[in-house]
C-alpha cells in the first residue's frame, strides 16, 4: 500500500512540475526530434524557427525512389494552446519555404520529375506536449506550391509534407 501511494505521489509531482507554466506554448528554446514518413527528416526549432532536413519521396513515387535530398525553413508566427484540454494540445501555424534536389536524375533512373524544385509551403502543426517545454508528439501537414527546375523547362507542382514527429527540447 505504501509503495503505491509513493508512486502516486511522484505521479502528481512530475505532472505537477511537468505542466507548471501551463498558460505558455509546448514550445521552448531550442528543440531537436525527428519526422516521419514525408519527408523523413531531422527536425530543429531555434525560437520561432522549424528547420527540416532529410529524404523525401513525394507523394507520387510514394516510397519507390529516396534519392530525393529536402531543406525546408518555416516561421511559426501563430500558436493557440487548447485550455480545454488541460493546456497539453497546441496549434500552430508558420510559413516558409522549402527546396529539393533529386539525384536519381544523374543516374540511369529518368522518371518524370524534375532534379531541383523550390517553393513556398503553409505549415499546420498540431504538438501534444508530452512533458511540456521538454518532450512532444507532433503532426505537421505542410501543403506547398514550388517550381520543378529541370533540363525540359520550368513548372509549377503541388507538394502535401505530412508527417507524425517527436521532439525533445533542450533549452
Amino acid at each position: 500500500m505504501k509503495t503505491k501511494n509513493m508512486l502516486a505521489l511522484m505521479f502528481m509531482l512530475v505532472s505537477i512540475s511537468a505542466f507548471a507554466n501551463s498558460t505558455s506554448t509546448a514550445r521552448n528554446k531550442f528543440g531537436m526530434g525527428i519526422l516521419l514518413p514525408f519527408p523523413i527528416a531531422l527536425e530543429f526549432n531555434i525560437g520561432n524557427f522549424d528547420i527540416d532536413l532529410g529524404a523525401y519521396s513525394g507523394t507520387n513515387n510514394f516510397f519507390k525512389d529516396w534519392k530525393t535530398l529536402f531543406l525546408a525553413i518555416d516561421y511559426i508566427f501563430y500558436i493557440h494552446t487548447f485550455a480545454g484540454a488541460d493546456n497539453m494540445l497546441d496549434f500552430a501555424v508558420g510559413g516558409g519555404g522549402y527546396g529539393t534536389i533529386w539525384f536519381s536524375r544523374w543516374s540511369n533512373n529518368k522518371i518524370n520529375s524534375g532534379p531541383m524544385s523550390l517553393g513556398a509551403r503553409l505549415p499546420l502543426i498540431l504538438n501534444l506536449a508530452i512533458a511540456r517545454k521538454k518532450f512532444d508528439i507532433f503532426l505537421k501537414v505542410a501543403p506547398g506550391l514550388g517550381l520543378n527546375i529541370w533540363s525540359r523547362g520550368v513548372g509549377f507542382r503541388w507538394e502535401v509534407f505530412a508527417g507524425l514527429g517527436m521532439r525533445l527540447w533542450f533549452a
